[in-house]
């Protein structure tokens, strides 16, 4: 019985044929992985936005403060620690019923990223100074309170949600490059992982996009070109309309 035998060429041919699939297929297997994380991390942010909105019912339409004063049942309170400083994560605690949300190590003196998962988006991956361990937060631009217990300023004022008059148009949660809180007027460029530079700027980890959930509950997906409305520049004092009106401006 005569023995079939791939000769070279047909061996050379069946490689081309399987690396020009490998080549069609991967970008497609890789824009759905990232498809997928995108669709995980916005659910993340949605939970924490419904958590939100619990918090504004139960507190008679008061939005949910940004930042915590003297509160010592916060384990990383320290008047220089802006993790105890702006603890709206731990205002939030009682509402989330999954687990990793708010799971401080006090040996390490930080919340480990493998045990607080509920505020990671796995998009957006760890830079070469391991950071950011949390990268899911909130636009404090609502509810500065200083030791006092008093707002810092009228600008960062606790505000009822009755006051915004246009709720699905200002930012509650968003992808960032921190877990704590979103402060910055300058927007971070569209790179994975984000820079070692970066501090409480916007991420968008999201094949150049960023996830959102608003203050009325509902979420959606930006692209940075779409935040930057055509501009290029990255800087405090060029940053776009669109931007401005999601993040600083407060519609009362």
């Amino acid at each position: 019985m005569r023995k079939t035998v791939f000769t070279l060429i047909e061996l050379l041919v069946v490689i081309a044929i399987i690396a020009i699939l490998t080549s069609i297929l991967l970008p497609a297997l890789n824009s759905a992985r990232a498809k997928g994380l995108s669709i995980e991390c916005l659910s993340k942010q949605k939970s924490l936005g419904l958590a939100s909105s619990q918090y504004t019912l139960d507190y008679e339409d008061w939005i949910l403060p940004s930042r915590m004063a003297n509160n010592d049942r916060d384990p990383t309170y320290s008047p220089g620690n802006e993790n105890g400083r702006y603890g709206w994560a731990f205002r939030l605690t009682p509402y989330m019923k999954f687990p990793g949300f708010y799971v401080f190590d006090t040996a390490l003196g930080k919340f480990p990223r493998d045990r607080n998962m509920s505020r990671v988006c796995a998009g957006n991956p760890l830079n070469a100074k391991g950071n950011p361990a949390t990268n899911l937060t909130r636009n404090v631009r609502f509810g500065w309170l200083g030791d006092t217990g008093n707002p810092i300023s009228a600008s960062h004022a606790v505000r009822k949600l009755s006051k915004l008059k246009r709720p699905s148009g200002v930012v509650d949660f968003a992808d960032a490059d921190n877990g704590v809180k979103i402060d910055s007027y300058t927007v971070a460029a569209p790179t994975v992982p984000m820079p070692e530079t970066s501090v409480y700027q916007l991420a968008f980890p999201h094949l150049s996009s960023g996830n959102y959930v608003m203050f009325d509950g509902h979420g959606t997906n930006i692209k940075f070109s779409t935040m930057m409305g055509g501009r290029t520049s990255t800087s405090a004092s060029d940053n776009c309309t669109y931007y401005q009106a999601l993040f600083t401006k407060i519609d009362e």
